[in-house]
């Protein structure tokens, strides 16, 4: 009858160490605990405690007073220019005759990541309306307009881009069932569209509508001013 060998009892730390990690956990939990607290309206205690522990609390990002102080962040929002979401559409003309629609952000994308990423390219497409340079402004516009007449082997299209605006607290409470509707087209404003025409070097020209009626031709790849092609007309 052969005897199992025992096996050996596993060896717990010593007590010196298991107090220390024990003190570090307690001081932990109450810095956790501090910030949580002083979250929406800190006391003078409250903010004196912050204090002491703002270089522990900065390093693990509990502490974002530095960012918005003396502000309870208890919204989605700020309402600035960049909390504004933007949409791209566009059109392209295919050799048969037919048209073929793309937008961005791409609807049906997983997982939500992908639709992020999308979102994020529309706003940065977006936040550089702002910019007083039409060559800057047409930069990522001529870019997404190029890759999608190389793909579908087109020559023209158009593109457009569009500013989806946060409401305000009165339309909130107002009568209109419309005004209340935060997808209303109310808050959608076109602040870019354009015709896309295939260049012979293999970019493409941008030609900005400007005014109802009009076609503002927008600097080309090459540095030069593009000219308006007879028989385009603005969408």
């Amino acid at each position: 009858m052969s005897l199992q060998p025992s096996l050996p009892q596993p060896q717990l730390p010593p007590d010196s160490v298991r107090g220390f990690v024990s003190l570090f956990l307690i001081m932990h939990l109450f810095a956790v605990a501090a910030a949580l607290s002083s979250y929406v309206s800190a006391s003078l205690v409250q903010r004196q405690l912050v204090n002491g522990l703002r270089p522990y609390l900065r390093t693990l990002n509990f502490d974002l007073t530095h960012v918005f102080p003396a502000v309870a962040r208890l919204h989605l929002t700020h309402a600035g220019p960049v909390d504004v979401d933007f949409r791209l559409t566009g059109e392209t003309d295919l050799p048969d005759g037919k048209k073929q629609a793309w937008q961005i952000p791409r609807s049906g994308l997983f997982p939500p990541t992908r639709y992020q990423r999308d979102q994020a390219l529309a706003n940065v497409v977006g936040c550089l309306m702002e910019s007083e340079s039409e060559e800057l402004e047409s930069i990522l516009p001529r870019a997404l307009a190029a890759a999608e007449l190389r793909k579908l082997g087109a020559k023209k299209g158009s593109i457009t881009v569009t500013a989806h605006y946060l409401q305000e607290l009165n339309d909130l409470k107002a009568a209109e069932s419309s005004r209340r509707d935060p997808f209303d087209a109310s808050y959608y404003r076109v602040v870019f569209d354009a015709r896309v025409i295939a260049a012979v070097l293999g970019g493409v020209d941008l030609h900005k509508s400007a005014a109802k009626g009009e076609v503002a031709p927008v600097t080309g790849a090459g540095g030069k001013s593009s000219k308006s092609v007879p028989g385009i007309k603005t969408p």
